[in-house]
């Protein structure tokens, strides 16, 4: 795949299984949104193939029972009332008053009402709570609250643990991202390699160590 005269993904293949978190790691511009979009079906490249359970899925956008993708921006209509969010993805409002108190003044308010980070925070979490088998998740993070970033993490690994759904994220907020992760994935030079979690590695590929 190019983006202008410069190829930022070439024979780049990443996996994810149910029952698993895939943190996906990379340097600025390395093209970890675009490799997620492109396994979304919203991005095109010169050549591109997904399957899923071993068949092709090359419009996965259309299944959002197997897959659904958080992208940077919000993708939820401001116009739309939380409750009605809610009730459109069939999600329980009251578990989510319940996984996060101090936002119950949430609940009766509009989407575009709210702040940067409460709107972020919904997104992402009708996502991992909704029934899809995979959730790609593009900074699901940003925006958010240390408190609200450790409330999400345990939410996923519960998902992870009783729903059997995979998830595949990518996180400036990398930390945060490996303390959940089952595998570590490295986007360079258009190319995927997988990698451990030791301090040694992630500095040799440009991170701090952790």
């Amino acid at each position: 795949m190019q983006i202008g005269d410069r190829t930022i993904l070439e024979h780049a293949y990443l996996q994810v299984r149910t029952g698993e978190v895939v943190a996906l790691l990379g340097l600025n511009g390395s093209g970890k949104s675009p490799l997620l979009q492109m396994l979304y079906g919203t991005r095109r490249g010169t050549f591109r193939h997904v399957r899923w359970d071993g068949q092709p899925l090359e419009r996965a956008f259309e299944h959002p029972e197997s897959v659904r993708y958080l992208p940077l921006f919000h993708f939820v209509p401001g116009h739309l009332s939380v409750r009605q969010i809610f009730a459109d993805y069939q999600i329980d409002l009251s578990s989510f008053a319940a996984d996060f108190p101090d936002l119950t003044h949430c609940v009766d308010a509009r989407i575009k009402h709210l702040s940067g980070g409460e709107r972020r925070l919904i997104e992402v979490y009708l996502l991992v709570r909704s029934p899809s088998a995979i959730c790609l998740l593009d900074e699901p993070f940003s925006q958010l609250m240390p408190l609200h970033i450790a409330t999400l993490k345990a939410l996923i690994r519960d998902e992870i643990r009783y729903g059997g759904k995979g998830f595949i994220i990518t996180d400036h907020l990398y930390r945060d991202v490996l303390q959940i992760s089952d595998r570590i994935c490295f986007l360079k030079d258009g190319y995927v390699s997988e990698i451990s979690s030791s301090g040694r590695e992630l500095a040799a590929m440009g991170y701090k160590s952790v």
